[in-house]
């Protein structure tokens, strides 16, 4: 037995657009779907932060472009997740 509220037969009030609309409008920064980036973003960070400090040292002349290489590298995912979130 289902609910009449439930059904989806007549196709004009979906489920899954209230579900839509109700995922905006509680989650607008999209966390659900950042959410597993998040969790090993410290780990992202960190390691892109030791190669930093390794260019610096290893390879002053070029530190400039691998900052902004290790930036994209860290913030990219971030970016793409939340513009592509439905």
């Amino acid at each position: 037995f289902q609910p009449q509220a439930w059904r989806d037969d007549d196709g004009s009030s979906s489920v899954t657009e209230a579900y839509g609309t109700l995922k905006r409008l509680f989650d607008p920064l999209h966390v659900v779907e950042l959410g597993p980036y998040l969790s090993i973003l410290p780990f992202v960070g960190g390691a892109v932060y030791l190669a930093l400090l390794g260019a610096q040292k290893l390879v002053p002349d070029f530190f400039q472009y691998a900052y902004v290489v290790g930036a994209v590298l860290t913030f990219a995912p971030l970016v793409f997740t939340y513009f592509s979130a439905a």
